[in-house]
């Protein structure tokens, strides 16, 4: 009888062990899994923020409005004098170019974001190199400014 308890002991120690080998499993898959998520959103965002760097290059005034949400603002009274004021600077410069440096993905989410980045902005007519803040949600049609901060260095 001795010997059958031992036996059976032996048989729950190892069946904890193997549940515990599988609970660490699940817990470093999962791990992964959320830094191949976080790995996959930063890329799509500063895949995204190259595409909006670019259209603005290109003076591609439609491309480049349609990467802010429907709405958008900024500082003016409604979204109709921003895209004013942003198409009427963009067409007025010549020979854009725009280097973005450091992006940083802050908050990574499946649909919101925080992105830091340096933004190099040559033309023309004025240059100059700021630090950025924005906040981007992801929609249907891909990755949307919802807010912009600027600091001029």
């Amino acid at each position: 009888a001795e010997v059958a308890e031992v036996a059976e002991v032996a048989e729950v120690a190892e069946v904890a062990e193997v549940a515990e080998v599988t609970e660490v499993t699940e817990v470093e898959a999962t791990e992964v899994a959320v830094d191949n998520r976080a790995m996959l959103v930063g890329a799509e965002v500063k895949a995204s923020l190259d595409k909006w760097a670019e259209a603005w290059a290109n003076q591609d005034i439609a491309a480049y409005l349609d990467f802010y949400v429907p709405g958008y603002k900024s500082k003016y009274d409604n979204h109709k004098q921003w895209a004013e004021q942003r198409t009427r600077r963009i067409k007025n410069a010549k020979q854009i170019q725009i280097v973005l440096d450091n992006i940083e993905v802050i908050s990574n989410d499946v649909i919101y974001v925080q992105v830091n980045f340096r933004q190099k902005y040559s033309a023309s007519n004025y240059s100059d190199i700021s630090n950025k803040y924005m906040e981007l949600v992801k929609v249907k049609g891909g990755w949307k400014i919802i807010k912009e901060m600027s600091k001029v260095l």
